[in-house]
Formats: structure tokens, C-alpha cells, sequence
């Protein structure tokens, strides 16, 4: 539920490119691009959720009918980290795309020009009955964007609406490296208190030592092989290792 959380936040705010007089290529001649902004999540009846900022780059790559997106959202009280989107251009202006870290996948089209679209719209479906309808704009170097999420009975859950100006590329790969630290701090953080919970219920999970070793559960934490595990400590309140050992030891034991 958490990864859901977070993407829905993120989610397409994919993509597009206007003319712009701060896109530049990179060493393979891909065009490059990148927004920084404000973004919004408000409710049905208008009452403001919560407030953060956006930071997306954009490397478009016209000959491979590509586009590829990282999406940073530096939301309160979440962990941090890039999102990675990929689109599939089709030469008639529709797009498929998907989103590396939890799989979700959607399709739109762009309004204008080729490889210089002012406008597009998308619509995916996530986990859990939700669905996402985004209309973005882009013109004179600000991305607009509205994301409608609605529910499993097709009505309005809440908005999010992105007003993202173009920063430089230099600006960008600072920010995104502020971004990356962060992300790597805090997860290193939530690491070591899985790791310290799992060690010292060790006895009663009965599980390897090398599994619940602290500096071997740290580093797999790290690199993001996650066992159920992990999962289970995040749900289980400390110290109940009876509670923690019988959903370590569920049918779907990694």
C-alpha cells in the first residue's frame, strides 16, 4: 500500500516537451529537459491534503520512439526516492508507459507537433481498484498537471495538480543528487531498525543466523532484496516476536 501511495502521488506525470530555451542534449544527442515545482493533493471538497515539490528530468529520444522520465516527490512524513517511468511513442501520437518500481502501466496521447506535444492526456489502473486520469499542458517552460484518482466505484478520491517550472540541468543533477543522499540515509535508517527488530527475535523466528545476521540483513535490506521478512516488521509492533515469527513463517514465505 505504501508503493501504491507514493506512485499515486508521482503517477504520469508523463510526458511531453515544448520548445524550450533550457533543453539541451546529452552525449548521445538525446534531448534533455527538467522541472521543479510545486504540487497539490486536494480533496473533493476542496480541503488541502498536502503540499511538496516535484522534480522530474526528461530525456526524449525521437529516433527509438522513447521517452524516458525520473520523477522525485519530496513528500512529508514519505520516504524519498526517484520514481523511473519509460513511454513507448506510436507514430499516430498515442504512448504506453510503465513505471519501473511497481510495475503500473497506463496509455495516453499528446496534442502538437511531434516530439514537441503542448498537451497530453493518460489514464492507468493500479492496485486496488484505483484509477488514474491526468491532463498536463506544457508551454512556455511550465508543466501543468492534473491527476484525478478515483476510486473503485468511479468516484473522485482526490487531485494533484503539478505547476513544475524548467530548471537548468546542472541545477537538476544537484537537486536529484540531494534527493538520492536522502532517499539512501533514511532507508539505511529504516534498515537498521528492521534488521535490529529481526535480530532480536532471532530464537523465536527460528530462521538462519546468516539471514537475521544484522550486517547481512542490512546489506540485503540496502540493495533492495526484501524477503517477507522485512515486510513483516514494518506491520508488527515491538517487540511482539511471536506475532512477527507466525507472519514470517506465512504460506508466502520468500
Amino acid at each position: 500500500m505504501m508503493r501504491l501511495f507514493s506512485y499515486l502521488l508521482i503517477a504520469v506525470v508523463a510526458t511531453g516537451c515544448a520548445h524550450s530555451s533550457i533543453e539541451e542534449k546529452n552525449s548521445q544527442g538525446e534531448l534533455v529537459s527538467c522541472y521543479f515545482g510545486e504540487s497539490r493533493m486536494v480533496l473533493p471538497d476542496g480541503r488541502r491534503v498536502s503540499k511538496y515539490q516535484t522534480l522530474v528530468r526528461r530525456v526524449l529520444m525521437p529516433e527509438k520512439s522513447l521517452v524516458g522520465e525520473a520523477v522525485a516527490a519530496m513528500i512529508p512524513n514519505r520516504p524519498k526516492g526517484v520514481h523511473l517511468i519509460g513511454l513507448v511513442v506510436n507514430d499516430d501520437g498515442t504512448f504506453r508507459f510503465k513505471e519501473k518500481q511497481s510495475g503500473a502501466e497506463g496509455e495516453g496521447k499528446f496534442e502538437g507537433k511531434p516530439w514537441r506535444w503542448h498537451a497530453w492526456s493518460s489514464s492507468a489502473e493500479l492496485a486496488a481498484n484505483v484509477k488514474v486520469e491526468t491532463h498536463s499542458t506544457l508551454v512556455d517552460g511550465v508543466l501543468k498537471t492534473k491527476k484525478s484518482i478515483l476510486g473503485g466505484d468511479g468516484k473522485l478520491k482526490f487531485t494533484i495538480t503539478d505547476r513544475l517550472s524548467e530548471i537548468g540541468l546542472k541545477e537538476c543533477k544537484r537537486r536529484f543528487e540531494r534527493v538520492k543522499r536522502e532517499a539512501f540515509s533514511e532507508k539505511s535508517k529504516r534498515c537498521q531498525f528492521a534488521c535490529g527488530k529481526l535480530k532480536r527475535c532471532e530464537a523465536k523466528l527460528g530462521r538462519e543466523t546468516k539471514e537475521l545476521n544484522h550486517v547481512y540483513c542490512k546489506d540485503t535490506c540496502l540493495r533492495g532484496e526484501k524477503s517477507r521478512a522485512f515486510r513483516c516488521v514494518m506491520q508488527v509492533s515491538d517487540p511482539n516476536c511471536s506475532e512477527l515469527a507466525e507472519c514470517v513463517r506465512g504460506q508466502d514465505v520468500d
